[in-house]
């Protein structure tokens, strides 16, 4: 048993670093799925209210402050104005800094980067890492799914020997966050094409597919002696699914571009 210590230490060492790759990939995939909630509803943090107060125009009281559609002609007194107001961002010229600062400007996306353990990163708009609770619910169900999945091998088992239920765990485990890694190349290439999109039906759409990628489970046949085979198949085939995908994006951009 003192020798085996160290290989079970080793395993669960493994089985949780594959854990920790399962919960980024999919907190990433809840972030997605937020920033598309957002867009296809028009929800904001700031308030729709915005103070008289703010308007950089609002206490204007020279005639060479107000945008000159705007300025008041006729005798004094009067409130005759022009019918056409002013609608051309050069007739309000402001800094981007102070455009910033004003009450109606939020950012509300969350920005994601890459460690040095290859996980991504979510952080909110503030730039504090975060991690949303349904993330976690996420990686519960999927473990759920996997113990069953394990519980089903195992007991299916004919072989002499008795299985070993901590290598099986760690199999489980490690192809679930290499699958999901793979899926996440597929996310990635769609959520670049949702970037560049500007109608609103082709963004709902596209909003629509990659929550279909992400709600993703791979396919394993129960009929084989042990789960690696499938997942293996499974994991290959999203790869080269994200590989065709990026070839066909590089090639659109070099056709856009002449």
């Amino acid at each position: 048993s003192e020798r085996l210590a160290p290989l079970y230490q080793m395993r669960l060492l493994q089985v949780r670093q594959a854990r920790r790759r399962l919960t980024a990939v999919k907190n990433y995939f809840r972030s997605i799925e937020r920033r598309g909630t957002l867009d296809a509803h028009g929800l904001s943090f700031a308030s729709s209210f915005v103070d008289p107060d703010a308007n950089p125009y609002s206490k204007a009281t020279h005639a060479e402050d107000v945008p000159g559609d705007m300025r008041m002609v006729g005798p004094p007194g009067t409130v005759k104005r022009h019918e056409i107001h002013a609608t051309r961002p050069t007739d309000f010229p402001k800094e981007s800094s102070d455009v910033l600062t004003y009450q109606a400007i939020q950012c509300r996306e969350d920005t994601y980067s890459i460690d040095d353990e290859e996980m991504v990163r979510v952080r909110d708009a503030q730039g504090t890492p975060i991690i949303y609770d349904a993330a976690l619910r996420d990686v519960e169900a999927t473990a759920d799914e996997m113990l069953l999945l394990g519980t089903h091998f195992i007991q299916s088992y004919s072989g002499k020997h008795v299985p070993d239920r901590l290598a099986v765990l760690e199999d489980l485990f490690q192809s679930e966050a290499a699958y999901y890694e793979a899926v996440k190349q597929v996310v990635d290439i769609y959520v670049e094409c949702y970037d560049h999109s500007v109608e609103a039906e082709a963004q709902k759409r596209l909003a629509q597919t990659i929550t279909d990628i992400m709600a993703r489970r791979p396919r394993i046949d129960l009929a084989l002696p042990y789960l690696s085979e499938s997942y293996a198949a499974e994991i290959v085939a999203v790869q080269l699914e994200a590989q065709l995908l990026r070839e066909l994006l590089v090639a659109q951009m070099g056709e856009e571009r002449m």
